[in-house]
C-alpha cells in the first residue's frame, strides 16, 4: 500500500512539473516573460507570463505539429508540438538591437526626440489571420510640454486574408469590422499613466506593478545592462468584461513590454526606447446565435535610429506628417524594406505566419 501512495505522489509530481513550461535566458537565467508561441499554421496558441511560465492546459487546443516561441529581445526558436509540452525548461537567447546613438553636448535646444524604426501588426478574428502588415514609420516625441506626437509613415506593405475580413463582416458588420491602423505611440511609458487604482511600487531593486493586491508587472534592470517594462492590465486568472449596446466583450490578456537603454525605473525616458510590444487577447460577441468570437492583435515596433530637432525644424517639417492612423488599404513602398531586418537583429515572422503570405494572405 505504501508503494502505490508514493507510486500517486510521484505520478502527481510528475503531471506538475511538466504541466507549466519555464521560459529562461540562456545566459542570466533569468525568466522571460511575454513570450508568444505560434502553431504552425501561424495561430497564436499561447503566451508566458510574469514569471516566465507557460501552463500547458491553458494553450489553444488545435492541431499542432511545431510552434514558434517568439520575444521581442529572444531569437525565434521553433520545435515539435511534442518537445515543447514535455519540456520542463527552455531557454532562449538573447537578440541584441544596436542603435547609432546622437552624441549631443547640449541638449537644452532640443525639443523633440525622433525615434524611426519597423512595425508589424498581425491582427486575428476566430483563429484566422485577418491582417498583416509592417513598416517604416518615424515618431516625433515633445520632450517639453503637452505638444502631440507627430509621425511620418515612410514605406508599408498591407496583407489581408479575404475569407476572414467577409467572415467579420458577417459577424459584425462593416461599421463593427476594424480597419488596419498604425500601432498607439505614448509620449512616456506605460508606467506613467497606469490605469486607476493600479501604482508603482519598490521591492529590493525592482519596481512592481500592483493592482488590488495582485502583481500585474514590473519595471527592473536586466543582466545585459537595459529596462524591461512588462505590464498586463488584465490581473491574473481573471477577464476584463465590457458591454457597449449588444456587443458584449470579454478581454484575457492586455499586455505591453518596452525595453529601454539603461534608464530610471520610476520614470523610463522615452528617448531610450529599444522596443515597445503590446499584445490584446480576448473575445467578443454581438448576437448569442454566433457566441463568443475569439480576437487577438499583435503590435511591436523597434527603434532603428534615433535623432533630435528644436521646435523650429520640426515646423519646417509640418507639410511631410501623417495625418490619418488608418491605413490606405494598398501597400506603398519603394524598396523591400523588410529585408533589412536581420541587421536590425529584429525578429522575423513565426514560421508558421510567414507562410501565409501570398496564399492566405493576400498582399493589397
Amino acid at each position: 500500500m505504501r508503494a502505490i501512495i508514493f507510486s500517486i505522489i510521484l505520478l502527481c509530481y510528475s503531471y506538475e512539473v511538466f504541466a507549466q513550461i519555464n521560459l529562461a535566458d540562456s545566459v542570466t537565467n533569468e525568466p522571460v516573460v511575454g513570450a508568444t508561441v505560434y502553431s504552425d499554421k501561424g495561430l497564436f496558441i499561447g503566451m508566458s507570463d510574469e514569471k516566465g511560465k507557460i501552463d500547458i492546459d491553458s494553450l489553444k487546443k488545435v492541431d499542432i505539429s511545431q510552434v514558434t516561441i517568439q520575444h521581442v529581445a529572444y531569437e525565434n526558436m521553433t520545435l515539435s508540438y511534442e518537445a515543447f509540452t514535455m519540456s520542463n525548461r527552455i531557454v532562449l537567447t538573447q537578440r541584441n538591437i544596436e542603435i547609432k546613438e546622437i552624441v549631443v553636448t547640449d541638449r537644452s535646444q532640443d525639443d523633440y526626440v525622433v525615434l524611426k524604426g519597423y512595425f508589424r501588426v498581425h491582427d486575428l478574428m476566430n483563429d484566422k489571420s485577418r491582417y498583416l502588415y509592417d513598416g517604416l514609420i518615424a515618431f516625433y516625441i515633445p520632450l517639453k510640454g503637452k505638444d502631440r506626437i507627430r509621425f511620418q509613415l515612410l514605406e508599408y506593405r498591407l496583407f489581408a486574408n479575404e475569407e476572414s475580413l467577409a467572415e467579420a463582416n458577417k459577424l459584425f458588420g462593416k461599421l463593427l469590422s476594424e480597419r488596419p491602423q498604425l500601432p498607439t505611440f505614448s509620449r512616456e511609458s506605460v508606467v506613467r499613466h497606469l490605469p486607476k487604482g493600479n501604482s508603482l511600487i519598490a521591492e529590493g531593486d525592482k519596481r512592481v506593478i500592483k493592482g488590488d493586491g495582485l502583481n500585474l508587472g514590473f519595471v527592473q534592470h536586466t543582466k545585459s545592462g537595459n529596462t524591461q517594462v512588462y505590464f498586463d492590465r488584465v490581473p491574473p486568472q481573471s477577464v476584463i468584461k465590457r458591454k457597449l449596446f449588444r456587443i458584449r466583450g470579454e478581454q484575457y490578456r492586455g499586455l505591453t513590454i518596452e525595453n529601454y537603454s539603461h534608464t530610471d525605473l520610476d520614470n523610463p525616458a522615452i528617448e531610450n526606447l529599444i522596443s515597445r510590444v503590446t499584445s490584446h487577447v480576448g473575445a467578443v460577441q454581438r448576437k448569442k446565435a454566433y457566441g463568443y468570437v475569439p480576437m487577438e492583435s499583435f503590435s511591436e515596433f523597434y527603434v532603428t535610429e534615433r535623432s533630435y530637432l528644436s521646435e523650429e525644424e520640426v515646423k519646417d517639417l509640418e507639410g511631410s506628417f501623417t495625418r490619418s492612423i488608418y491605413l490606405e488599404e494598398k501597400s506603398k513602398y519603394t524598396k523591400a524594406f523588410w529585408e533589412d531586418l536581420k541587421g536590425y537583429n529584429i525578429p522575423p515572422l513565426a514560421e508558421g505566419v510567414r507562410k501565409q503570405l501570398g496564399n492566405e494572405l493576400k498582399e493589397y
